[in-house]
Parts: C-alpha cells; structure tokens; sequence
C-alpha cells in the first residue's frame, strides 16, 4: 500500500507540490541573497576605492588619488577590480617602498619610505562586504 500523499497542518498536499512549494521559497531566497551579495560586492568595491582616494589625498599625491577606480569582471556573476587607472606603476613602489636613483641612473643607496595604503584597506574588505551583505538583506 504506497500512499504518494504526506499530510501537513493545512491538508493533505502531493510530495510533487511540496517539493515544488519548497523549492519556490528557497529559489527566492537564493535569488535575493545573490542580488544582496552582488550590490554588496559592488558598494564595497565604491568603499575600498573611496578609501584609497582619501589615503592619497592626505598624503598630497593629487595626481596618484584621481587614478583610483573600479571595474566589474565576469558575466553573471561578477568580480570587482579596484585599481589606479592611471598611476598603476606607483602603486607597488609607494606601498613597499623603493631604493631612490638619480636622474642620471646612479643608485643613491637610500630607499624611499614604504606607504602602505593598500594593504589596510584589504584588510577591512572582508568585514565591509559582511556589513554590506547584511545590510542589503534587511532592506
């Protein structure tokens, strides 16, 4: 004797409509968790080059902070780039810090002082994205 019917506090439902009920609620909770996760990539990719602008400016680098920028990557699921556009050559050089040569070609034997501005913000990516994530959820 199969019975292909499961009984539930509101009747009698099919296993098939069960499946279909449950797999409509959790569809739509992936689907909103990947919209949240998607602007929530995307505001902290705005917040970590937000930060780096500022980081430039208040060391005086005007040139350097106007180059900070972000791209998204990928198709349907995309990854965000932040980057210096226009200055990329310093970036390293500014961060770990550089032995200093003369116009002429000469090493000094002297280095210039490391600035780690990108590394910092790095760092808080993680946690933002997670605040972010969350916040999107509640909205």
């Amino acid at each position: 004797m199969s019975d292909s019917n499961i009984t539930i506090t509101s009747g009698n439902v099919k296993y098939t409509d069960l499946q279909r009920a449950i797999a409509d609620i959790t569809g739509g909770i992936l689907t909103e968790a990947g919209v949240a996760l998607d602007a929530a990539k995307e505001e902290t990719a705005l917040w970590a080059t937000q930060e780096l602008r500022a980081a430039s400016i208040a060391h005086g680098w005007r040139n350097y902070y106007k180059g900070w920028t972000y791209t998204a990557e990928g198709g349907k699921v995309k990854t965000y780039k932040v980057h210096n556009k226009s200055h990329y050559q310093l970036t390293h050089l500014l961060e770990k810090g550089h032995r200093i040569i003369t116009k002429d070609g000469r090493d000094t034997g002297k280095r210039a002082p490391a600035f780690p501005h990108i590394a910092p913000v790095n760092d808080e990516v993680p946690d933002v994205i997670t605040k972010k994530f969350e916040e999107q959820l509640m909205l």
